[in-house]
């Protein structure tokens, strides 16, 4: 509201709309800023200062409001969009409130004050606890969320050391180059508490290249292996980051595939059942556990048939007794084999646990005799 009259103590005003009191934000003479109140009307404004009063001749329209009648704050973009610690950061849109103390701003989850406030943009600066991900300004209105990723290079990375970024989504392989030496990429996926997910690294043409699988909180949880992570399950919901650096001048290409795991596969056995229980696996990461009665003093030999996993190393196949412990195990490319020939010591649930080797995916039928 612009006019004349009012008390610079912004205690000293009143406004309402249609009734219903607002909260005021500032006020000079000239000028009082205000919050709309919580469900206001359509209806007239009126103002009590200590000057006296005022009702306006126009009535105020009610929109669509959030908490407390404030409209929640809208993010439409920002600048830059890669950055490390101290970086400052402009951000775009609206309904921010123009009182500091009124806004937050995270990057990723992790806290940075805003340091300039209007209506329509916020600065504010990368905090040292920043990673990858999305930017939220909240207000006591609601909050925003980007739609967009903001990039925090791991330390000791800059912007510069930069070639790549990118978003991962399960079951799509993402392909890039890296053709300059001594730059990195960052891919982002979102991740969920308790989600497991594996990783697959194909068409490498990288060499010599670290690639770690970063938590929401920067720190690492784990590294790939031979072109392939082998399940992980999520410690925390959030934005995580797959950093892929090329050690010394090494250039070239490769894809990243990101996996959803499904839950190992289940299954019972009995002994010498003349029939092998057929089991697939779907997923790179997706083991299997069956399960079969076992009394001491009894002979059990594993029999594995019409295996489809016989490259990458094939599958392992491992016989467990009821306490946890390793009766035999082997490792095979073949299409049929048995595991060794156990004497079982104690009474209880026996499992064959099938772990297929690297991204292998596939078939096999399981059978367990005595002998």
């Amino acid at each position: 509201m612009v006019d004349t009259g009012y008390s610079p103590v912004k205690e000293q005003n009143t406004v309402t709309f249609n009734g219903l009191a607002a909260g005021i934000v500032s006020a000079t003479p000239t000028q009082v800023v205000v919050s709309i109140p919580g469900g206001p009307s359509s209806g007239p404004l009126y103002v009590a200062t200590p000057m006296g009063s005022a009702t306006s001749s126009q009535s105020f329209t009610a929109g669509a409001c959030g908490t407390g009648g404030l409209s929640a704050p809208t993010i439409a973009s920002f600048n830059p969009v890669m950055g490390s610690a101290g970086t400052v950061v402009n951000i775009q849109g609206s309904n921010f409130d123009p009182d500091l103390a009124n806004d937050k701003v995270t990057f990723n989850g992790n806290y940075a004050a805003p340091t300039g406030a209007t209506t329509t943009t916020l600065t504010t600066s990368v905090s040292s606890t920043a990673t990858c991900g999305p930017i939220s300004v909240m207000t006591p209105a609601g909050t925003a969320v980007s739609s967009g990723y903001f990039y925090v290079p791991p330390s000791p990375h800059t912007p510069a050391d930069v070639q790549v970024t990118g978003e991962l989504y399960a079951g799509t392989g993402y392909p890039f180059t890296i053709s300059t030496a001594y730059k990195i990429a960052l891919l982002v996926f979102e991740g969920a508490l308790d989600q497991r997910i594996s990783l697959k690294l194909s068409n490498i043409s990288l060499d010599d290249t670290t690639v770690a699988v970063r938590k929401p909180d920067g720190t690492i949880l784990a590294f790939v292996q031979n072109n392939f992570l082998d399940t992980q399950t999520l410690p925390a919901t959030g934005t995580y980051t797959v950093s892929v650096v090329p050690n010394s001048l090494d250039t070239g290409n490769m894809t990243v595939t990101l996996y959803n795991v499904p839950a190992d596969v289940a299954g019972s056995l009995t002994l010498n059942n003349p029939a092998a229980l057929s089991v697939p696996t779907s997923t790179p990461g997706q083991n299997a556990a069956l399960t079969f009665s076992g009394a001491a003093g009894q002979k059990a030999t594993v029999k594995i048939t019409n295996n489809t996993m016989q490259s990458n190393g094939g599958v392992v196949v491992t016989l467990i007794d009821p306490n946890g412990a390793v009766l035999t195990s082997k490792t095979s490319t073949n299409g049929s084999f048995n595991l060794d020939q156990k004497s079982l010591v104690t009474t209880g649930t026996y499992t064959v646990f099938i772990d297929p080797k690297q991204a292998n995916t596939g078939s096999l039928g399981v059978r367990v005799t005595n002998p």
